[in-house]
């Protein structure tokens, strides 16, 4: 760009993304997604500690009981809870039909440098819904999560997921979280508010 020279740098992003389902026919899958990402100018800071531009978002093992029955271990982003982020620790999920049940206890990865951090315990379960419709799926989400800080509890709220690809080559996505209680400045609030709405098509 021409318009301002604090903006005229270059930037290179590397990521490595691995899947390896049902190794050796057995009922484990492995799962990785890491990126390592820096300006160039920056390279000098960064060559000295690397893992300052290393993000590992998914990195986990799954063992599948069953093909409705399933237990994700290690930092994972689960797809039917996609907005909660990474977790740090065990997703358990089963299902019937159309319907999903899953269970997740960890801890959410630092916010500042997306490392492990035990303080940051959260819990949660969700329902999902997956039906055919147009041309293609829809998917609906319904979760209850409860985040901590130093394990006192800091949030919790309710979280909505809606995926479908009812309209031929088009995927419309929506999350929204509403909180129930959460703290701010060390003061309790139960009241009901909208505090994230994401949509994309």
């Amino acid at each position: 760009t021409n318009n301002q020279t604090s903006y005229d740098y270059q930037r290179w992003r590397y990521t490595f993304q691995l899947n390896a389902g049902r190794i050796a026919n057995s009922g484990f899958s492995y799962s990785q997604y890491i990126s390592f990402a820096f300006r160039a100018d920056d390279w000098n800071t960064i060559s000295s500690d690397l893992f300052k531009a290393l993000r590992v978002y998914d990195l986990a093992v799954k063992y599948n009981f069953s093909e409705r029955t399933l237990l994700w271990f290690g930092r994972h982003l689960n797809n039917k809870i996609s907005n909660i982020g990474s977790i740090d620790g065990l997703q358990f999920e089963t299902g019937v039909d159309e319907w999903t049940f899953g269970a997740a206890a960890g801890s959410r990865p630092d916010f500042n440098n997306m490392e492990f951090n035990s303080k940051l315990f959260e819990y949660g379960a969700y329902v999902n819904r997956a039906d055919l419709l147009g041309y293609g799926d829809m998917q609906n989400t319904l979760g209850y999560f409860e985040q901590t800080n130093d394990f006192k509890t800091d949030r919790r709220f309710l979280y909505f997921q809606h995926s479908n690809s009812a309209i031929e080559n088009t995927r419309i996505f929506l999350s929204t979280e509403v909180d129930l209680y959460k703290k701010e400045l060390g003061e309790s609030k139960t009241d009901l508010s909208l505090t994230s709405l994401y949509t994309s098509v």
